[in-house]
């Protein structure tokens, strides 16, 4: 579904902006760090909060 979804996400910015392979790239780039730093601060964040959260709220959630 990830697939599909930035195939589409590509081609619209293509042929709605006219982008140019090399500002594909661009925002393919940029995208791409925007997830792993997204990514990244909820596991930092996760793991600074995972001491105050209950066990019995946990089991509730799963």
């Amino acid at each position: 579904m990830t697939i599909v979804f930035f195939t589409s996400l590509f081609a619209t910015k293509a042929i709605e902006y006219n982008y140019k392979k090399r500002e594909l790239v661009i925002f393919g780039l940029s995208t791409g760090l925007a997830t792993i730093i997204f990514m990244g601060i909820v596991v930092i964040l996760f793991s600074l909060i995972k001491g105050t959260v209950p066990i019995m709220l946990i089991q509730i959630l799963n």
